[in-house]
Order: structure tokens, then C-alpha cells, then sequence
């Protein structure tokens, strides 16, 4: 079969164009999933609101794919992967499909990347997922002899919102060179890192200079419960221009940014002093007389603020008793003179 189309605007034509498009009806166990797919299907929430959309109105966009490069009688899917997933699920045998002969690989890989970029945003994707897809566009676009002819006309499809950056991503070349260093030079457990939020993409950039062994070692470092900030990130790429890094240089190196380290403060004894109390004593021995004299002295001096303590309690409540007592002798009945008995009115 030579179909071959000069245009991807058939790929994307309404249905009411089937005239102007050679389709076929595909059995779905002759479908075999692209063998280069770098997108993540959908979930199950998004597949089943897929499956109960197909079971409504049917499949109404038909998927794209090719003869399959390898075996005879398949077709590799090109575009419709979670819509074939649907239909298998929904106990359906068969879907359309238009079919694309003689593609090259780069020609195939990138059908794959503009479809699924004309029906996704690239923030549904993880900063990995993103990474990957940015970098396998942008290289595909370097190659000479691509048919970019092809994406203008998939663009033409797509939502007029150009803001003088780079479509289909709508991003900086300072942001795809960003994606596309993460994608080519960070190794998977650091693009895990960077996918659970440990990372961010500037301190990944930073960390994809280092060596596989040293990035195994911030791997590490991350998973015993640190996280690495892009200013730590800039700090490792640099350090590791003179050192190897570790996983046991990375614990000291910020062990010392988490608190403030005790420096050891040197203390002179004076030598008449040595020579009074230590003349036959080595090092050890003056430290251990040192700390014992210390220990002692606090000890006497949180006694003595006690037994200062404890009189000042004492006196406290003796006053307080004198205190009470005057209160007392107050409050006793004083005898009046004028109230004398013996001493009524007199004529």
C-alpha cells in the first residue's frame, strides 16, 4: 500500500473530507504501539471518561498510523494509543485508521510528538516527561533534510496564540536548551528526584555537569531526607571541579550551613601557673584537673546562689509574720476615756 500523503492536513481533516482521504478499517490486534513513545498514557479518570465519550458518540477522529517497519501485515500506531487502549477496553474489534507508507524514522517520531502536543498541554507533563519531549523535537528540527513544510501545516491546525517564542512549547531557547541538557546528561534517578519536587529544573541543569558515580551520590544525599535548592546545586557542580563528589562530602560539606559549628577557643594558661600547680603533669592531666576544677566551681557557685536563695525565702517570711502580727495587735479594742462608766455627768 502506497499512501503516502504530501500534506499532514490529512491528517487532521473533519470527516466530511473522507472523499479526499484514503482510510482504512483496521483490526486493533494488528495495532502495535510506537517503539520510540515517549509520552505517558492517560490516566484511568481521563481513560474511562474516553471509553464513556466513545461509547456515546463513537470514535469520531481516527487514529494515524504506519505500516510497521519490521513486521508484515501491522501497523505501528502513530497517533491513538489511548484511544486504541479505549476501544480494546470497550470490547471493540476494530477502528479507523489513516495510514502513512514509506515514513522515515525522524519523520514518525515526529508525527508522534506534534500529535500528542495538538491534543496535550506540555504542563500535563511531568519535568521529565517535558525534558524528554522538548529535546527529541528540538533535535529532530536541527536534522537536515526534515520536512518541516510538515509542522507549519500541523501548526496552521493548532490555536493561533504566538508570543514570539518558540512553538509548539510556546517556550525561551534558554528553556529548551534547559530541557534538552536535563534530558540528554541527568541521569533517571535524579529525573525521578526532580519529578517528586526534590529538584528543580536550574539545579538539575547544575547537577547534569557531574559524573554518573557522583550523581549516584546526590541521589543518595537527596534520599536520606536533604534537599538540594539551586544555590546547593551551584555549590556541588563547582566543588566538584577539584574534588570527587560523595555522598560523605556532600553530609559535611552542608552539615557545616545547618548550624553554627563550635570552634575550639584557645585558652593560655600562664607559665607561673604551670609551674605552681602543674610542673609534672602532661596535657591530658592539666585538661582533666582543668574540667574537675570547673565542675567543682559551678557546683559550689549553684550551692551558694541556693543557700542565698533559701535566706532570702527565710527572711521573706519572717517579715511576713511580723507583718501579720502587727496586723493583729491593730485590730485589738482600745479604751475610751470619755466611755468610763465612773465617770457620768456631774452637777
Amino acid at each position: 500500500m502506497d499512501v503516502k500523503k504530501d500534506s499532514f492536513n490529512s491528517m487532521f481533516g473533519s470527516l466530511d473530507d473522507l472523499e479526499n482521504n484514503e482510510m482504512m478499517v483496521l483490526d486493533l490486534d494488528d495495532l502495535i504501539s510506537f517503539h520510540d513513545h515517549i509520552f505517558t498514557r492517560y490516566s484511568e479518570e481521563m481513560l474511562q471518561e474516553l471509553m464513556d465519550s466513545i461509547e456515546d458518540v463513537g470514535l469520531l477522529v481516527p487514529i494515524l498510523a504506519r505500516d510497521h517497519p519490521e513486521i508484515r501485515g501491522k501497523f505501528e500506531i502513530l497517533s491513538g494509543h489511548n484511544r486504541v487502549e479505549a476501544c480494546k477496553r470497550l470490547g471493540m474489534k476494530q477502528v479507523h485508521a489513516r495510514i502513512f507508507s514509506n515514513l522515515t524514522e525522524d519523520e514518525a517520531k515526529l508525527i508522534v510528538i506534534e500529535t500528542n502536543l495538538k491534543q496535550r498541554n506540555l504542563d500535563d507533563f511531568k519535568p521529565s516527561e517535558r525534558a524528554a519531549i522538548v529535546s527529541a523535537r528540538h533535535n529532530l528540527m536541527k536534522k537536515q533534510g526534515l520536512r518541516t513544510d510538515l509542522i507549519h501545516e500541523i501548526e496552521s491546525q493548532k490555536n493561533e496564540e504566538k508570543d514570539g517564542k518558540n512553538a509548539p512549547f510556546h517556550l525561551g531557547k534558554s528553556q529548551i536548551w534547559r530541557y534538552t541538557r536535563i534530558d540528554e546528561f541527568l541521569s533517571d534517578n535524579l529525573k525521578m528526584q526532580l519529578d517528586d519536587d526534590k529538584l528543580k529544573i536550574k539545579g538539575a541543569v547544575e547537577l547534569s555537569y557531574l559524573e554518573v558515580d557522583e550523581q549516584l551520590a546526590v541521589d543518595a544525599y537527596i534520599n536520606s531526607g536533604s534537599k538540594i535548592t539551586d544555590s546547593k546545586a551551584k555549590v556541588i557542580r563547582k566543588k566538584a571541579l577539584d574534588n570527587v563528589i560523595t555522598k560523605e562530602l556532600l553530609d559535611e560539606l552542608f552539615a557545616k550551613k545547618k548550624k553554627e559549628v563550635i570552634k575550639d577557643k584557645e585558652i593560655k594558661i600562664p607559665v607561673a601557673m604551670i609551674e605552681r600547680y602543674f610542673s609534672e603533669s602532661d596535657e591530658e592531666d592539666i585538661l582533666t584537673t582543668v574540667k574537675i576544677a570547673i565542675e567543682l566551681y559551678f557546683k559550689d557557685n549553684n550551692l551558694e546562689k541556693n543557700h542565698e536563695q533559701n535566706e532570702q525565702e527565710a527572711s521573706l517570711e519572717q517579715s511576713n509574720v511580723e507583718s501579720e502580727r502587727l496586723n493583729q495587735d491593730l485590730s485589738l479594742p482600745i479604751d475610751d476615756p470619755f466611755d468610763n462608766p465612773g465617770d457620768g455627768d456631774q452637777e
